[in-house]
């Protein structure tokens, strides 16, 4: 667990260096809204593309939320299987603090379980069709990874 938050943190913080080496001269404003979903108790390529999202100011995040590891994968990395998606939320949060962006945009678990049933009654699917339905000129992606 520490290694996986090891290598996400230092994926990371490349990421935010390299941002911050951009030049300053050149004007960048948001032109879409990005709710970014994935299994960050995973692998942390999920991080790295976190933080990657976070870094660019052509696209305002406004939503992260974590989904749930296989029951047989979360067992494998020596997770406990129903715990996944606020593991995920936690790690997620961790980097967000890591990049001084605590508190940027909403970040929430998902389901822990798989199935219609979950989908349609957890924090990150009411947040999901929440931003969704917000008046707002700039458009909405939904980037799912996993």
């Amino acid at each position: 667990m520490n290694r996986r938050r090891f290598l996400a943190g230092g994926g990371a913080l490349l990421v935010a260096a390299s941002a911050h080496s951009a030049r300053a001269d050149i004007a960048q404003t948001a032109n879409a809204r990005v709710i970014v979903d994935n299994d960050f108790a995973g692998d942390p390529d999920g991080l790295v593309a976190l933080a990657h999202q976070l870094a660019s100011p052509a696209a305002k995040t406004v939503l992260v939320t974590s989904s749930a590891l296989d029951e047989g994968l979360a067992q494998a990395g020596g997770l406990a299987p129903g715990a996944t998606a606020a593991l995920g939320r936690d790690l997620a949060q961790d980097l967000m603090t890591t990049m001084k962006q605590a508190g940027s945009c909403p970040t929430i678990s998902g389901s822990e379980t798989f199935g219609l049933d979950g989908a349609r009654e957890n924090a990150a699917a009411k947040a999901i069709v929440a931003e969704a339905m917000k008046a707002d000129d700039l458009p909405l992606y939904l980037a799912c990874g996993g």
